[in-house]
């Protein structure tokens, strides 16, 4: 659980910091670069976190949910 808000402030964070680039190909790379590992690490943390939280009780669509729900 403090992995995934740690995660979730780290991103919202960088995703402040993105204001900032007025440059597309700068602000590009700054996504490939830090954002889309941000996004990564706070999947991982959610990931870990739905195997241990009962279904109804978890506030997101699951992958079953995801794949097979649509």
């Amino acid at each position: 659980q403090a992995k995934m808000f740690e995660s979730v402030k780290t991103l919202e964070g960088a995703l402040e910091n993105a204001k900032n680039f007025s440059n597309v190909t700068t602000l590009a790379a700054y996504y490939k670069n830090e954002i889309l590992g941000n996004m990564q690490t706070l999947r991982c943390a959610a990931d870990a976190l739905e195997t241990l939280v009962s279904a109804e009780y978890w506030p997101f669509p699951t992958y079953s949910e995801l794949l097979f729900g649509v």
